[in-house]
Parts: structure tokens; sequence; C-alpha cells
């Protein structure tokens, strides 16, 4: 499961969004906390005509907040399904109670939800807080999964990172909470993100940032041509390959290091103009990353291949259209 979404502005547009034809078919499921109420078109674009006027009370522009659910192409949701991973999104955002529309978008027969909420809270008359949003439904969406029995969307790297930084951060604030009184110790942003930085690179190769960077840049020091840095950067477990701007560093997971950001007297024109004698013999990033592995599909290419097939047998199922009803208002 997908679970996406920013701040924005304009309601009325987003509704002409929400309603655009372009979909196989469009229905406004729940309208809540406005004097609009009509699950219609028109009732949708009131509604969200009604946050745009509240949004007024607070300082701050963007006092919507758009977010999409959209489940693996090989679940098959029911109202239960559609209903917790609402409520978990909803949680995860600090958006309970907040005013919302919720619209269920039918393409190409698959179906997913916009929700639009009002951040406005209109006690405080201030905008709700969307900090860590990225990372907050990328966690709602694994616990929907988790809680559904839901295909799991495989994580991408800043996902990955997000989960493990959010970690940190629960601890962090557990310790401030449960210090001794009388003391406050409270670590800088920089410093977690450098601590997690320590952390993705000892994972991900074995080696800290420190112990890269001091490897690149003693192999540079130490030549003098772009085959003697090569030939010592592979003593070290790297390879010289060639990138989008020229020479560039990979280390044994595959994972791209520009020496220039690692080298201080040392730019990329200097670093090319070095490795100028084997920069056309370099494998690039791909070549270098795939050598030697078996060629195997992306995740998305194997999403496309599966559902090519489903769609296939679906389309000879008798029983189809008796799998899927009309989605029920919430």
């Amino acid at each position: 499961m997908i679970v996406k979404g920013r701040c924005r502005s304009n309601g009325v547009q987003l509704a002409g969004y929400l309603i655009s034809e372009k979909n196989d078919s469009v229905e406004v499921l729940d309208i809540r906390g406005t004097v609009a109420a009509q699950l219609t078109p028109i009732g949708l674009r009131d509604a969200l005509n009604e946050m745009d006027a509240i949004g007024g009370l607070a300082q701050g522009e963007k006092n919507i907040f758009h977010a999409v659910i959209n489940p693996n192409d090989l679940d098959r949701m029911s109202r239960d399904d559609w209903q917790v991973a609402i409520t978990k999104t909803e949680e995860a955002l600090g958006l309970t109670g907040q005013p919302r529309v919720i619209v269920s978008h039918t393409y190409q027969g698959k179906q997913h939800l916009h929700i639009a909420w009002s951040r406005v809270d209109v006690e405080k008359e201030k905008l709700i807080s969307d900090s860590f949003c990225n990372l907050k439904m990328v966690q709602a969406a694994r616990e929907i999964e988790q809680e559904r029995g839901l295909f799991r969307t495989p994580d991408r790297n800043k996902n990955q990172r997000a989960t493990a930084l959010n970690k940190i951060l629960k601890t962090e604030k557990h310790e401030v909470e449960n210090h001794p009184a009388g003391t406050r110790f409270i670590k800088s942003p920089q410093n977690q993100r450098r601590q997690e930085k320590e952390k993705f690179s000892l994972e991900r190769s074995g080696k800290s940032s420190r112990d890269v960077k001091r490897d690149i840049a003693t192999a540079w020091h130490q030549s003098n041509t772009g085959e003697e840095f090569r030939d010592k950067l592979e003593r070290r477990g790297f390879r010289l390959v060639r990138g989008r701007r020229g020479a560039v560093v990979m280390d044994e997971s595959g994972v791209i290091h520009s020496p220039a950001r690692y080298i201080e007297d040392a730019k990329v024109p200097d670093i090319n103009a070095k490795c100028a004698d084997v920069l056309n013999q370099l494998p690039t990033e791909e070549q270098a990353r795939h050598h030697g592995r078996k060629t195997m599909l992306s995740p998305r290419q194997a999403q496309r291949m599966v559902k090519e097939k489903l769609a296939f047998e679906m389309a000879n199922d008798r029983t189809t259209d008796q799998m899927h009803g009309k989605p029920e208002p919430f």
C-alpha cells in the first residue's frame, strides 16, 4: 500500500481535480465537519470552499492536507480495510476529528481514495503541524498492511532511513522525558542526522563515512594517474566507474560516492582530468552494479506483469462482477 500526500491551498481547484472525468468512476463517499454535507460534486466543492474560508483564521496559506491511499494491485480491499486505512492515516497525521472529504476514484478497474482534511485548529486559530508527514504516512502504510494482512510495498532507501530516524527521535524524546529533574539535554537535529548517516553507512557498506572519506582521499593523494587511482581504490574495496559527470567511486554494496565530496582540494574537473587516461575504459554505474549478477525484473516491472496476468484472468472469470460491489459511504 502507498500512502502519500502534501499540504496545499485552493480547495476549489482541488475539487475540480477530484471530480475530473479522466477516471472510470468518481464517487464522494464522505463529507464531515462542514455545513455542506451532500455527497455530490457540488457538495464536495462547497465543503472544500468552506475549508478555504476557515483557513483565514490561521496564519498560513496551505490550510488543506490532501492524501491518497493506493493499495497494491493484488489486494482486494473490503469496506473495513478502507476504514482502517483512513483511520490509521488520519491518526498518524494528527488530523483526527478535523473536517474532511473522502472521494473514491476507480481508474482502469482499480480503486483508490483521496482524502482532504482541514489543517486549521479552530480553538487555537493556527494550522496543525505537518512535520515529518511523509515519514508518518509511510509508517501508517506499514501498520495498515500488517494489521489487515495486505501485500507489503517494498521500502525505498529514503523510507528505510525515515523509519530509522523516527526510532532515534522517539528514543531521544523518551530520554528527555525521563531524565532527572533540573537538567535538560536535547541533541541537535544536526547531530541526529549525522549519527543516522553513520549508522546507515555502516549497515550499507560496513564502513563509516569517515572511513570512506579517508580511503578515497588517501587513494587520490597517493596516485598520479587515473590508472593508479583506480588500482589503489580497488585495494581498498572500491571501484572506479563512469558516472554522468565523469569518474565516480562505487563501494562493494553498489553505492555511488562522488570523490569531490571527500577530497578537499579537488573538484569534479580535477578528478576527470586525472582519470582521463582510463575514463573511456571504465564501466558505467549500471554495468558495474549488475556485473556478475542475474538479470532481474525491477519491482515495478514485476508488478506490471502480475497486474496484466491478473487482468487477463479476471476478464475470463464470470464471477468477477460478483466480487466487486459498489463502494459504500463511510
